[in-house]
């Protein structure tokens, strides 16, 4: 069945029955550990609560507006010190463009830019989540069936149902991706961008990233903000959540696509990095995304002259 957006405001039933599922149905199963998180201690709203991934996990306290800047503790010197840290990220050239021999490469920070950018239209594509203002959408429109049309009861068995499904399908927050994506590779700051020509292992790599991350949030003057770069940093680094899965599949589709432009600029073959990346795409928008970028490449090579 069509499924079509009702766009007019919830009824005071329907809020009050929406309210009601959300307290009464009980939680589903989870699909994935490292999904399993703490309820908001003490809140009655079940958009603060995370039992179904939706909304905030266990930092829901950071997107509150009393959870800013200011109010972390961090004074206006010490904020900006932590830009000025930032700068770097700006100037510093991604080191695998300089050693091909590509002239006046992307910076780092170039590069999380565009990865934040896929994350924020990736909110428009089928299974994922963004976020609550939409989830109305979902909750007001079951496939064709309107409650003006089959009774209030009848709407609602299928509100019901339709919550349920909602719950017990995980999807990735789209705007935690776009906080992952734009820390990854905040440390580069500090220790540059260290690519596997370097001969450092990837434990120590690691370790010297996360001391940089350290010292950049001890800059910042620590509270809410810093907690949450450092928790982002290492959601990532683990590769231990939804987003955190998507958020490395865009690096690599990000490296990609950057090689695939260099190459038709400057009329490189950057085989290196599409062989590094091969099958280790994790989820279906980074598999479709590198399919897309690969179709093109092979359609480029295939009408280069020699």
């Amino acid at each position: 069945m069509a499924v079509h957006l009702n766009w007019s405001l919830p009824t005071k039933s329907s809020l009050d029955f929406l309210h009601r599922t959300f307290q009464e149905a009980p939680a589903p199963p989870r699909l994935l550990s490292v999904r399993s998180q703490k309820l908001s201690s003490g809140s009655g709203d079940p958009f603060l609560s995370n039992a179904s991934g939706f909304g905030p996990r266990k930092s829901a306290n950071l997107d509150r507006p009393e959870a800013s800047i200011g109010s972390s503790g961090s004074s206006s010197s010490s904020v900006i010190d932590f830009l000025t840290l930032c700068h770097s990220l700006k100037t510093t050239k991604r080191k695998g463009w300089i050693n091909n021999g590509i002239k006046g490469p992307e910076s780092i920070a170039d590069h999380m830019y565009r990865m934040a950018l896929m994350a924020l239209i990736a909110g428009d594509l089928h299974g994922v989540n963004r976020e609550r203002l939409d989830l109305f959408e979902q909750f007001y429109t079951v496939d064709d069936i309107h409650e003006s049309e089959i009774g209030t009861e009848i709407y609602h068995k299928e509100m019901h149902s339709h919550l349920i499904s909602l719950q017990s399908t995980p999807l990735p927050n789209m705007k935690r991706c776009i906080k992952i994506a734009i820390v990854h590779d905040i440390a580069e700051a500090i220790v540059g961008d260290i690519t596997p020509s370097d001969g450092i292992p990837k434990k120590e790599k690691s370790r010297l990233e996360r001391a940089a991350l350290k010292e950049m949030c001890e800059v910042l003057g620590g509270g809410i903000r810093a907690d949450e770069i450092k928790e982002l940093w290492e959601e990532y680094e683990n590769n231990s959540s939804l987003e955190a899965n998507l958020v490395k599949d865009f690096d690599k589709v990000e490296l990609i696509l950057q090689a695939l432009e260099y190459e038709m600029e400057h009329g490189k073959v950057l085989d290196e990095f599409f062989h590094s990346t091969a099958g280790k795409f994790q989820t279906e928008i980074g598999k479709s995304w590198a399919a897309e970028i690969t179709s093109r490449r092979n359609s480029w090579l295939g009408n280069r002259p020699n």
